[in-house]
C-alpha cells in the first residue's frame, strides 16, 4: 500500500482535472509547494488550479496556510508552515505540507477550524520545539538579499519586472526620488517569469511604451537595468547588441536570444528598439558555469528576454492600462538611453536571514552573507 494519503478535491464545477490528477497520483498529502507547483506544469492542465494566484492567508497560531490556485477554483491548504508565502508577492515560496484542497475559501476556512479544535494541544507542544529562533536578534530583521530591475508601463505607478526577482523576497522595494516605495505585486505569470506591481505615487510618472508588434532577427536593442549594483554603481546601466535568435533556450519562442551584454541584476528591466519602445524584458544569460563544467567551453554574448507580445498578453489579461502609442521617427542611442533612465526602476528583495534559512538552506545562505 502507497504510503502517501491521495487527496479527493471538492470541486463541484469541472472536477474531470482533479480527478486525473488523482488517477495519476499527482498530487498527494505531504507534498511541498514547489513539487505541487512542478507537478502542475508538467501536466500542462488547461483548467488553471496551479498555485500561482495572489491570495494567502496565514493562521500563525496552529501554523496553518491557505493558498489560492491563480484562477480561485482550488484553494491549498498547508500545515506545519513555519515560513509561510511572501504577502508582498505572488510567489508559492515558504515551507509546509499539502494537508486538503478545496474548491472555496469558506471550506478551507472550516477546515482549518475544525483541526484547530482537534489538534490544539498537540500544537502547543509542537510550537514549543520548531521553528527554531536564533539568538541572534539580526537574523529576524529583514535585509536587502538582492536587487533586480523594472520599469513603468504607465502613468499610473504600474510596473513590470520578473517573477524569479521576487520570489523568495517577503517584501519589495524601489527607491525612487530620496525614498524606498513599498511593491504591492498583484499578478505573477510563472511560466513566462513575469509579474505586475504597483506603486502607489501622489504624481504621475514616466514610462515607457510598449511595441506589441515585437522585434525581429538582427533588429538593433538596448537593454537597462542595473546590474552589480554593489559592485559597480547605483546608476542606470545600458548595453546595445541585435536580436541574435527569434527563440530562446529548447525553441522557448515566447523569448528572443540577444547578445546585448546583461549581468546579474539586468533581470526584469526592459529591452528596448530603435525608438525606445519596449520590445522584451530581460530576463536571462546563459549558464556559463555549467558549460565550462560539462562542455569545457564558456559561452559568450547568450543572453534571453521575454517578447513583448507575451507582455501585452498577461498586462490586458489583468486589465491594466498601458501606453501603444506609435512613434514614426528613430531616436538616436542617447535619447533611447534618456527614456529608459527615466522610467526603468531597481528592485530591491527583502527577507530575513531566518526564513532564508527555512527556504533555501544553510549553504545558500552563506553564500548571500558570507559571515551569517
Amino acid at each position: 500500500m502507497s504510503n502517501f494519503k491521495f487527496i479527493f478535491i471538492l470541486l463541484v464545477v469541472s472536477c474531470a482535472t482533479p480527478q486525473q490528477l488523482i488517477d495519476q497520483k499527482v498530487i498527494y498529502k505531504g507534498m511541498d509547494k514547489n513539487s505541487l507547483w512542478s507537478a502542475m506544469i508538467d501536466m500542462n492542465i488547461a483548467d488553471d488550479i496551479t498555485l500561482g494566484g495572489c491570495y494567502r492567508q496565514y493562521f500563525k497560531d496552529t501554523k496553518y496556510e491557505i493558498l489560492s490556485s491563480t484562477s480561485q477554483s482550488a484553494w491549498y491548504i498547508f500545515k506545519e508552515v513555519t515560513v509561510p508565502a511572501p504577502t508582498s508577492n505572488c510567489s508559492y515560496r515558504g515551507n509546509g505540507k499539502l494537508d486538503e484542497v478545496y474548491s472555496d475559501y469558506n471550506g478551507a476556512v472550516k477546515y482549518i477550524q475544525k483541526e484547530l479544535s482537534s489538534t490544539q494541544i498537540a500544537q502547543e507542544d509542537t510550537q514549543k520545539n520548531s521553528n527554531k529562533t536564533s539568538q541572534n536578534p539580526d537574523e529576524e530583521a529583514l535585509r536587502v538579499i538582492g536587487n533586480g530591475s523594472g520599469f513603468f508601463v504607465n502613468d499610473n505607478g504600474y510596473l513590470v519586472s520578473n517573477y524569479h526577482v521576487v520570489e523568495i523576497c517577503q517584501a519589495v522595494g524601489v527607491p525612487l526620488k530620496g525614498q524606498i516605495f513599498p511593491v504591492k505585486i498583484l499578478a505573477s505569470d510563472i511560466v513566462n517569469d513575469l509579474i505586475i506591481g504597483k506603486i502607489e505615487l501622489e504624481e504621475k510618472n514616466s514610462y515607457l511604451s510598449i511595441n506589441t508588434e515585437g522585434a525581429f532577427l538582427g533588429d538593433d536593442v538596448i537593454a537597462a537595468g542595473f546590474p552589480l549594483d554593489n559592485d559597480l554603481s547605483d546608476s542606470i546601466k545600458v548595453t546595445r547588441g541585435i536580436v541574435s535568435s527569434m527563440s530562446g533556450m529548447g525553441n522557448n519562442y515566447s523569448q528572443y536570444q540577444i547578445d546585448a551584454a546583461v549581468q546579474g541584476g539586468n533581470s526584469g528591466g526592459p529591452l528596448l528598439d530603435a525608438k525606445g519602445r519596449v520590445v522584451g524584458v530581460v530576463v536571462s544569460q546563459i549558464d556559463k558555469v555549467r558549460y565550462l563544467a560539462e562542455q569545457e567551453y564558456i559561452p559568450e554574448n547568450v543572453n534571453f528576454a521575454v517578447k513583448s507580445q507575451s507582455l501585452e498578453v498577461f498586462l490586458k489579461a489583468n486589465s491594466v492600462p498601458l501606453s501603444l502609442k506609435k512613434n514614426n521617427r528613430a531616436y538616436n542611442t542617447r535619447e533611447v538611453a534618456k527614456s529608459a533612465e527615466n522610467a526603468t526602476l531597481k528592485l530591491m528583495c527583502y527577507n530575513t536571514i531566518a526564513n532564508l534559512r527555512e527556504m533555501i538552506g544553510e549553504k545558500e545562505v552563506r553564500n548571500i552573507f558570507p559571515r551569517s
